[in-house]
């Protein structure tokens, strides 16, 4: 059985037949993850054999993930596709020049990748997002 609980501090506890470290591990995860007294996006769903508690999505948000997701998808393998035509067009003899930069991009996502993927961890996630959006990082 699935009870469903706001992350938000004031909600009130519903305990049905679980066990009391569960509730405990339940409560101190949607304490942690709690923002404010705004309605979450997200709800709790907080099961009797599930270890960590699991969230549900209302559909509407679903889709504008999904959409948002294949749109940024599709931007990043239209770029890509469109700067190799752009660079072989450029030098029309050769691939050389456009297999450097396939190469330098490769490069650079392996030997970067470390780095960039330490900032978004340690960093912090309003300042990351801000940052990976374009927008100023300045609070």
């Amino acid at each position: 059985m699935t009870s469903l609980q706001s992350p938000s501090p004031e909600a009130p506890d519903e305990h049905h037949d679980h066990d009391d470290d569960h509730d405990h591990d339940a409560d101190a995860w949607a304490s942690a993850n709690s923002s404010s007294s705004a309605q979450p996006l997200l709800a709790i769903a907080v099961s009797e054999d599930a270890q960590y508690p699991e969230t549900a999505a209302s559909p509407s948000i679903s889709r504008l993930l999904y959409a948002s997701h294949f749109l940024s998808t599709w931007n990043s393998r239209l770029f890509e596709f469109g700067a190799i035509l752009f660079v072989a067009n450029i030098f029309p003899g050769t691939l050389l020049p456009t297999s450097a930069y396939a190469l330098a991009r490769s490069a650079a996502a392996i030997f970067l990748s470390p780095a960039v993927g330490h900032y978004i961890d340690a960093g912090n996630r309003l300042r990351v997002v801000r940052l990976s959006i374009g927008k100023s990082t300045s609070l």
